[in-house]
């Protein structure tokens, strides 16, 4: 979560500064429900006050409250090209599509990518 942390950092931040964003993406929602974090998550145990258990109901839960604070949600750096956002091509934790998201969001920003693996 460093890379998340970094760019968080980015975000808020209100003078010009550069930052390298690497091996994390847009929202941490997919890491958590999608890629190999999720497998030491027991989601049938996670739901809202009145729902029954349901692993379904449990990734819909966890991804709700990750996606608050997805960095779409959050202002561009004030110097985007002064960005540069690293995927891991073989990443397991986090997915492509969230690193090319988080690059869209954060236009003008460098999208460079490592055929490795978190």
């Amino acid at each position: 979560m460093g890379g998340y942390m970094a760019a968080v950092s980015a975000a808020h931040t209100a003078g010009p500064l550069g930052c390298a964003v690497l091996a994390a993406g847009d929202s941490a929602a997919p890491v958590y429900t999608r890629c190999k974090l999720s497998l030491a998550i027991p989601f049938n145990r996670l739901h809202r006050p009145g729902q029954r258990p349901d692993e379904e109901q449990g990734k819909a839960f966890v991804r709700e409250i990750l996606e608050r604070g997805a960095l779409r949600t959050m202002p561009v750096p004030t110097q985007p090209r002064a960005c540069v956002v690293v995927c891991l091509t073989e990443d397991g934790y986090v997915p492509t599509s969230e690193c090319e998201a988080l690059v869209r969001h954060w236009s003008g920003s460098e999208l460079r990518t490592l055929q490795t693996g978190h």
